[in-house]
């Protein structure tokens, strides 16, 4: 006789097996088992916004990957998808599975290119685990324009004490 535990939800479940036979009689077995909550793949923090970052500045965070479930999740892949994803990138050694209520460390970096706004989103699939997506967002500022008015100040002959009254420049 072969019995198999296959739990629908998770929590600990008992069962009595009895097995009758004639002749012989019967015997029981008592039968217990725990189902756990699957793998579920989550991230903290749930989304990541850069700021403002200099132009070609590469700047980073770390993102981690979390197990909220109560069983290992699959082996894991890490991607950076969306229109501006060219501009930010994902550095990340979590290839194994994800233990229960455990983590791996994501390490995200953005460097942009010209001044505006940029979107990405980093993803994570995990099977079992589920896939998991956060937005990333980062802005590089237009710079400002630098002038100093007037551009051009003759101190003329000045005594070496006092000193000649100051310019005002803006």
């Amino acid at each position: 006789m072969t019995v198999v535990f296959s739990p629908k939800a998770a929590g600990t479940r008992i069962a009595t097996l009895t097995a009758t036979a004639n002749p012989g009689g019967s015997a029981t077995a008592a039968l217990s088992g725990t189902g756990l909550r699957p793998a579920q793949l989550n991230f903290s923090p749930a989304g990541y916004d850069f700021g403002f970052v200099p132009l070609a500045k590469r700047v980073s965070t770390e993102i981690d990957i979390i197990n909220a479930g109560q069983a290992d999740s699959g082996p894991t892949t890490v991607t950076v998808g969306g229109p501006d994803a060219s501009f930010f990138y994902a550095a990340s050694a979590c290839t194994q599975p994800v233990s229960p209520t455990g983590y791996c460390p994501i390490n995200v970096y953005f460097q942009p290119a010209t001044s505006r706004h940029y979107r990405a989103t980093l993803t994570v699939t995990g099977t079992p685990g589920g896939t998991v997506t956060v937005p990333l967002n980062g802005a590089s500022p237009t710079p400002a324009p630098l002038t100093i008015s007037p551009a051009t100040h003759d101190f003329g002959s000045t005594p070496t004490s006092p000193s000649s009254a100051p310019p005002r420049f803006t």
